[in-house]
């Protein structure tokens, strides 16, 4: 899996940014303290994994504005996908799964990772 680009829409101190295209390659995101670099980690393995509980630090609730969530645009084996997570009656968030025309639930990224969990 390989990420193009991201969105954020609301999460910590990000909110409305994107990220896009990521280069081909290794990208470094870099900084002093306190700029986001943690967050926008978190950000990435909150869309692939699931938000959260509400009250936990590591939940990065929006500071700025915006949903809580965000997006990730991926390739897996030349497949164009994206990956969109948003706060919502879900413990985890509610997740969409885009390919094309298609679009899936926590079942198809379940699929894309593998059977992986947190």
């Amino acid at each position: 899996m390989k990420i193009e680009s991201l969105h954020i829409d609301g999460f910590g101190i990000w909110n409305d940014r994107t990220w896009a295209p990521l280069a081909p390659g290794l990208n470094v995101f870099f900084g002093p303290n306190e700029t986001g670099k943690s967050t926008l980690m978190a950000f990435i393995r909150s869309i692939l994994f699931g938000l959260d509980r509400r009250g936990q630090a590591r939940r990065y609730e929006p500071l700025n504005g915006g949903t809580h969530g965000g997006w990730l645009d991926v390739t897996v084996d030349g497949r164009q996908i994206r990956i969109e997570r948003k706060a919502g009656r879900h413990v985890r968030g509610a997740v969409t799964v885009y390919e094309g025309d298609s679009t899936g639930d926590d079942a198809a990224l379940e699929k894309l990772l593998n059977g992986t969990t947190r």
